[in-house]
């Protein structure tokens, strides 16, 4: 993945809703966007999200824009299963079994039925497309 990327391609999402979800310029019925990415190989699983903020650098006026119009995810995955759960923060729960999960479904270590096992208990849901 190139730097520029996720943020190129999530722009287009934006521009592309011209004359389909709003006319002319009525650029508040512009909708939300959401850009997931998987990215594998990384030294350490992560979960990561980029969107735009409003900060004020001089003066005390906000905007009164929407500042969550463009919301990029990206998932940075090892691709190692473990089998091992540590303890983390509450906060950090999700973002653990998003990429355990991930980790399950792209490992070559396990065949598809041990994945599913894998998964239904450590995930707690059936990875029924597995077997298409």
């Amino acid at each position: 993945m190139q730097k520029g990327e996720t943020k190129f391609y999530t722009c287009r999402l934006i521009s592309s809703q011209k004359q389909r979800e709003f006319k002319h310029m009525k650029f508040d019925d512009i909708v939300k966007v959401y850009s997931i990415w998987i990215v594998a190989n990384m030294k350490s699983d992560s979960v990561n999200r980029i969107h735009f903020m409003q900060d004020s650098l001089y003066g005390t006026y906000k905007w009164n824009c929407s500042s969550d119009l463009i919301n990029i995810i990206i998932v940075g995955i090892t691709g190692a299963w473990k089998e091992e759960v540590k303890e983390l923060d509450i906060e950090q729960t999700e973002g653990r079994e998003l990429c355990g999960m991930l980790n399950t479904l792209f490992t070559n270590d396990l065949n598809n039925q041990e994945k599913m096992l894998s998964d239904s208990e450590i995930h707690l849901f059936p990875v029924n497309f597995l077997h298409a």
